[in-house]
């Protein structure tokens, strides 16, 4: 006995990806950046001597999130239909945008980073959700008999097709 195959039109990965290949450098570039842009919390004597201040902002953060992202993006490349990887993402995005003000290192260079990072990845990951979305509604609309077929382009009816069609018609009309 064959094994059953799929009918109709084969389903291809989605063209989107890119956006997956470009999150995964931003998390990358999350995990490394408390230490490229000197952002780590450094801990120096208060003007009493005996108090400790720190300045900067806790790396924590930065790893965490850009482990997470990390994740995420490598396992949304191996799973092209996986809507829920890039709903993480923007999470995450969100996550990290917001984080500067909770964790309180918003008066900081790094909240910078924190935010743009997270514009990026929120936006890549709407694209890619979007990209995701519209090509599994198209997929499944074909397989189910919803979405007509394309005419071929002799009978594709266009402006000028309809006017000429419109023109023969009154001729006929006229005719006696």
């Amino acid at each position: 006995m064959r094994p059953l195959r799929p009918t109709g039109p084969r389903i291809r990965r989605p063209q989107g990806r890119w956006t997956d290949w470009a999150i995964l450098i931003l998390s990358i570039w999350l995990f490394m950046s408390p230490w490229v842009l000197s952002t780590i919390v450094v801990t120096t004597r208060g003007p009493d001597g005996k108090s400790f201040m720190a300045r900067g902002a806790n790396p924590g953060d930065f790893w965490g999130v850009g482990a997470a992202l990390f994740v995420v993006a490598l396992w949304a490349l191996t799973t092209p239909w996986a809507r829920w990887m890039e709903q993480s993402a923007a999470l995450l995005a969100v996550w990290l945008f917001i984080s500067p003000w909770v964790l309180g290192f918003a008066l900081f260079r790094a909240a910078w980073d924190a935010w743009i990072v997270a514009i990026l990845v929120w936006l890549l990951a709407l694209a890619a959700l979007a990209v995701i979305t519209t090509r599994v509604r198209l997929a499944s609309a074909h397989v189910t008999g919803s979405v007509a077929p394309r005419s071929p382009p002799d009978t594709m009816i266009t402006p000028d097709r309809v006017s000429h069609d419109a023109m023969k018609r009154r001729k006929k009309e006229s005719e006696p």
